[in-house]
């Protein structure tokens, strides 16, 4: 995060590597598909050019002695410099009458020495490649005459003399490549670094103890179909005994989270497979009353009396069978949706179903629906002895976890701790 929640600068590290690892693919994709597209651009864009050069050397009438060495040298300076001063480049503009300016002009022409203190090599690219040939002779030949002006006994050895190119210059598109790659690659990690650190979101166990200042009590691995729950599964035997052992252990746990991506109904019937699986006699209540996720995964039938047909008093929970395929594990599904949710589970006769149900059963663990949705899971909260808060890493976004606490706390429940579901 860029800040705490105090207000104050702040970087998960930990979280920021996983999140990095996670999203290096993206970046791979993106520096391969820019790459592949400035490829595509440099050879749309490409324009062929022709290249002429010429290499010669300045030498003077005198012997050559370390003397006249320094002399040559100074020739050789002398003609870099008016090959490349304003009257020589625009008087081959205007001879030659090219459409160009000297800034133009300039960045086709190269003009330096090569190997020996008075070698000099000339090279031109133009589109027409008898351009090129007579730019190099007339900068030749303008540039030696303003030398020979200042020193009479120069003399201009050609070694080379400019030629005129049949294939144009090949072009290397590897810069471009670069440039549109590393470009990519730069844009693409500023946008998931930005993503990282604004989007508000919840990345850790860490981030849910400094966030909300309560215990996170198991993180559990979220796995993918067709792979082995055993992680998943010692993850919530943790939960399990977690809420086992803290003081005043509760028997009726209120399951609840901001959003039904967080698959808090999941971890209710984990959480009570998990206490079944101990020996202890279990009740799993729906208590989303609108829309609910154990009905739809578990009903075998479109419509099944549930717990608000004996709310409303439409039925006798007597005549229900809540019995499941796991051992010491008994399931109350919701029922018919009801319009007055609300008002159902905040009613005494809910009070009394769960005094009733706690003489039978060991544990009670009500499902309820996301917090985001409606007040029912605040409503329901209030009826049991603790709540289960469930955060989904990455997922729940800080504020919206702060409003589920201060929700709970208003209404007067207790909250036992949280539950971290995190993507593995």
């Amino acid at each position: 995060m860029l800040t705490n929640y105090h207000g104050e600068l702040e970087l998960n590290l930990k979280a920021f590597g996983r999140y990095m690892t996670k999203k290096l693919w993206i970046v791979l994709v993106a520096t391969v598909f820019w790459g592949i597209v400035w490829l595509m651009i440099a050879r749309a864009a490409y324009v062929p050019m022709y290249e002429s050069s010429s290499r010669m050397f300045i030498k003077g009438n005198s012997e050559t002695t370390e003397e006249s060495s320094d002399t040559l040298g100074i020739y050789t300076n002398y003609f870099i410099e008016m090959a490349t001063s304003g009257p020589v480049i625009n008087g081959v503009i205007k001879d030659l009458k090219l459409d160009t300016d000297y800034t133009g002009l300039m960045e086709c022409v190269g003009i330096y020495k090569t190997s020996g203190v008075n070698t000099i090599n000339i090279t031109v690219r133009q589109k027409n490649a008898q351009d090129a040939q007579k730019i190099v002779c007339k900068i030749q030949e303008d540039a030696m005459e303003l030398l020979r002006e200042s020193f009479a006994d120069a003399e201009l050895v050609v070694i080379e003399e400019p030629y005129l190119s049949v294939q144009p210059v090949a072009q290397n598109h590897d810069s471009m490549v670069m440039y549109g790659a590393f470009g990519a690659c730069v844009i693409t990690l500023a946008v998931i670094v930005f993503c990282f650190l604004f989007d508000g979101s919840l990345k850790d166990e860490e981030d849910v103890k400094k966030c909300l200042n309560e215990e996170v009590l198991a993180v559990i691995p979220e796995q993918k179909k067709g792979k082995k729950a055993i992680p998943e599964k010692e993850a919530y035997r943790l939960l399990r005994t977690n809420l086992s052992y803290m003081q005043d252990a509760p028997k009726t746990v209120c399951v609840v989270s901001c959003d039904e991506a967080e698959k808090k109904s999941n971890t209710a019937y984990e959480l009570a497979c998990a206490f079944a699986e101990n020996g202890s006699r279990v009740l799993l209540l729906d208590g989303d009353l609108r829309d609910s996720s154990l009905r739809q995964r578990f009903s075998r039938n479109k419509v099944q009396m549930g717990l608000t047909e004996i709310l409303s008093g439409k039925y006798d929970a007597k005549k229900i069978n809540c019995q499941t395929e796991v051992k010491n594990l008994e399931m109350l599904l919701s029922g018919n949706p009801a319009k007055d949710s609300t008002e159902l589970l905040d009613s005494d006769c809910f009070k009394e179903f769960l005094k009733e149900v706690k003489k039978v059963y060991d544990v009670i663990i009500l499902d309820t629906p996301s917090m985001k949705d409606s007040i029912d899971a605040a409503v329901a909260a209030r009826q049991c002895e603790g709540t289960l808060i469930v955060i989904a890493a990455e997922k729940t976004k800080n504020q919206e976890a702060k409003d589920i606490k201060l929700q709970i706390e208003k209404i007067g429940g207790r909250i036992l701790g949280c539950a971290v579901i995190k993507q593995r």
